[in-house]
């Protein structure tokens, strides 16, 4: 038996799924083209529907510094995330062999260094009690609507998993799709349980009225606004997901109390307007059950 070929029982194995066999002589070129980039992101979703506010950030926070083209953009899935969570990055061996937690600190040391771009100088500390505004309030009530409201749930999350983990456009949600879309509402249930205890109508009307609070704030730090830096791409994240993602209140009768608000604010609008003809990010694309 040659150990240097892949026996013919295996292949078979390959038959629906494509197997490339390298000789050895094309494995140093493997190698030298895998070098070239800087590391991995790993992201849920890189396209013009995302439904994933930190994915969207974290792209922007990078073309923002000038080095997205420095990295690999790959789609994965949370549930097979070595860190049970994204978005993350991967920094290839050369450059440190080390993972990235984005928007912690080490994040914003590495990317101070990183940067080709140079982004308006801030302090991580001092940015802190901002970026909970988005992080903590604005994020609790965007779950919330998403996972937590039947007609979202079932027309977007439903959807946009079972088109994730197919080659159609016109997939119909199958069981995978629905086992993933299930395990994500509980992660993501949990994180909202955490934070605001058991969810009632009373609970839920007091983090929409903390989203209101830091939509307003966030609105009025924005309305004099200069250099984009490392908080507009945070902001721009949350705002561009939730303008362009067609969320629908409880009932599904009407628009979502947290689409409505955002729209009201003029100077939040106006930024993630910017960003995206600034940096010529992807355009919003309305997601709904017909996309």
């Amino acid at each position: 038996m040659d150990l240097k070929k892949v026996p013919e029982s295996v292949k078979t194995v390959f038959d629906k799924f494509p197997l490339v066999e390298y000789g050895p002589a094309d494995l140093p070129n493997i190698k030298e083209k895998k070098s070239k980039k800087s590391g991995t992101v790993y992201v849920d979703d890189d396209s013009e529907c995302s439904i994933y506010p930190e994915s969207v950030r974290l792209i922007t926070t990078l073309k923002l510094a000038g080095i997205l083209d420095k990295f690999e953009i790959v789609t994965a899935s949370i549930h097979a995330s070595p860190i049970k969570s994204l978005p993350y990055i991967y920094l290839t061996p050369q450059k440190g062999q080390r993972t990235l937690y984005p928007h912690t600190k080490s994040f914003y040391d590495w990317l101070r260094t990183a940067a080709v771009t140079k982004l308006p100088e801030f302090d991580h500390v001092k940015l802190r009690p901002v970026l909970s505004l988005i992080e903590v309030r604005l994020r609790d009530a965007y779950l919330m609507t998403l996972y937590g409201y039947g007609s979202n749930y079932n027309n977007i999350v439903l959807r946009h998993m079972a088109l994730k983990y197919s080659s159609g456009e016109t997939a119909v949600p199958s069981l995978l799709p629905r086992v993933l879309a299930y395990t994500t509402y509980l992660s993501q249930d949990r994180v909202l349980r955490r934070n605001n205890g058991p969810l009632n109508d009373t609970v839920r009307q007091t983090i929409l009225t903390n989203a209101s609070e830091a939509l307003h704030a966030l609105d009025t730090l924005c309305a004099n606004h200069s250099d984009l830096g490392v908080l507009d791409a945070a902001i721009y994240g949350y705002v561009w997901t939730i303008m362009s993602t067609d969320l629908r209140n409880m009932a599904g009768s009407a628009e979502a109390e947290l689409r409505t608000m955002v729209k009201q604010h003029k100077s939040l609008v106006s930024l993630a307007t910017r960003v995206e003809r600034e940096l010529t990010l992807k355009p919003h694309v309305l997601v709904n059950s017909t996309n």
